[in-house]
């Protein structure tokens, strides 16, 4: 964070004599002025605040208060989304008249004083010097700057909750170009991401634009231990909201935090944190008196097919079929033909375990058509693996024939393609 500022390291280690790191952290993120004991200081090699403000100084008294709105900005600026940001900031009357229109000018003038550099790889962005963000911070976050601050951090949280849902789609593309761009472009903004998601928090208010960008990136990462850790971290602060926002629609994304905690931890094997987390979500879903039935039952669907996986993964056949044909029955009810694939496909994955051939079969075999109905590739590559596998399991002769039949293929092409596979596997 200090990118080895000298002046910075100097004061925060001296803080850190009787400060935990988290207190100092905490002390800058929030530009709290008593972390630098010389800022009263007129001396700029005393004070991390006195040294940039020589910098800043030189500025125009309009390219300073228009600065300020770089405020809640951690790490990088999106020159790109600088339009997106600006008309929301145009939407609070406190800074209506700012001069938005020499956003460039004022760019390159703090560019020109070393206060922010464009990122070597992506130009785009905009790299803050590192104790920049503070030093706007301490400015905002003054009795006489109030009103402006909140303004500030309004559009801030209303711009990523736009940009969180562009890059969400992205993540969840079934294209792995516009996948890769969504991570590389969280991995630069996931600061700033986390920001906006702790204001939002604060206000009480809707985080799934903020929170499910920056899960799903975990996700694909695999990184079950930090997300773990953002989850309960979000859980913690959405535990403190008034009781009646949490009967309504943030009740579901207080659901969702909760089930992606008790995913991560079945991912873990933490299994009995992970059914006690499930049994949760189920119980607040079936109390929360302002959702209709086919909501309840849509929203546990997910919950059941988990379920399922977490007994089958511990060997507990029985209750596990009947988690997932719970799932089935569900999505049948309401004409979720596409989510059945990936439940029949855990069936067919626990019944093999306990070699039953032709059962498996079935169930890979009807996840594979719905795929193929719905053109989803990727699933298909999964479904014709795991029949490879079979098939060299069960010595099924009839199998390709079937396989051939959902594809458009010939036997001796779908024969082929099988081998293949299972070199490849």
């Amino acid at each position: 964070m200090l990118d080895g500022f000298p002046l910075a390291l100097e004061v925060v280690l001296a803080n850190l004599t009787h400060q935990t790191p988290t207190e100092v952290l905490a002390a800058l993120q929030a530009g709290d002025v008593s972390i630098d004991p010389n800022s009263d200081s007129h001396d700029k090699s005393e004070s991390i605040l006195r040294c940039i403000d020589y910098s800043h100084s030189n500025l125009s008294p309009e390219a300073q208060q228009l600065l300020l709105c770089l405020a809640p900005f951690t790490s990088v600026i999106d020159t790109d989304a600088l339009d997106n940001y600006t008309s929301h900031l145009r939407q609070q009357p406190v800074l209506a008249n700012l001069q938005f229109e020499r956003w460039q000018e004022v760019l390159q003038e703090a560019a020109n004083w070393g206060l922010l550099s464009p990122d070597p790889d992506i130009p785009r962005f905009l790299r803050l010097q590192p104790i920049f963000p503070y030093f706007l911070r301490s400015r905002l976050n003054t009795k006489e700057q109030a009103e402006a601050r909140v303004a500030v951090e309004i559009a801030f949280r209303h711009h990523y909750n736009q940009l969180g849902n562009s890059l969400y789609n992205l993540l969840t593309s079934k294209k792995p170009q516009e996948q890769q761009a969504g991570q590389l472009l969280i991995g630069l903004e996931y600061e700033n991401l986390v920001t906006a998601l702790n204001l939002a928090l604060s206000e009480q208010v809707s985080i799934q634009s903020i929170y499910f960008p920056l899960s799903r990136s975990l996700d694909l990462q695999q990184d079950h231990p930090r997300g773990l850790e953002l989850g309960h971290a979000v859980l913690s602060r959405m535990e403190k909201y008034r009781s009646d926002k949490l009967s309504g629609s943030l009740g579901i994304e207080f659901v969702c935090v909760i089930d992606g905690i008790a995913r991560r931890q079945l991912n873990l094997k933490q299994y009995e944190k992970a059914e006690a987390s499930y049994q949760k979500v189920l119980s607040l879903l079936f109390n929360n008196q302002q959702l209709d039935a086919d909501t309840i039952k849509k929203q546990s669907t997910n919950i059941y097919h988990q379920l399922g996986i977490m007994l089958g993964e511990q060997r507990q056949w029985e209750q596990a079929e009947q988690y997932f044909q719970q799932a089935l029955q569900i999505y049948i009810e309401h004409n979720g033909g596409y989510e059945q694939a990936k439940t029949y496909h855990q069936l067919g994955m626990m019944v093999q375990e306990q070699r039953q051939w032709k059962e498996a079969s079935k169930y890979f075999l009807q996840s594979l058509e719905i795929d193929a109905t719905y053109n989803d590739s990727y699933n298909m590559s999964i479904d014709l693996r795991s029949l490879a596998r079979l098939w060299k399991a069960s010595e099924d002769a009839n199998l390709p024939a079937v396989v051939a039949t959902i594809l458009g293929y010939s036997v001796e092409e779908t024969e082929k393609l099988l081998h293949d596979m299972l070199e490849e596997g």
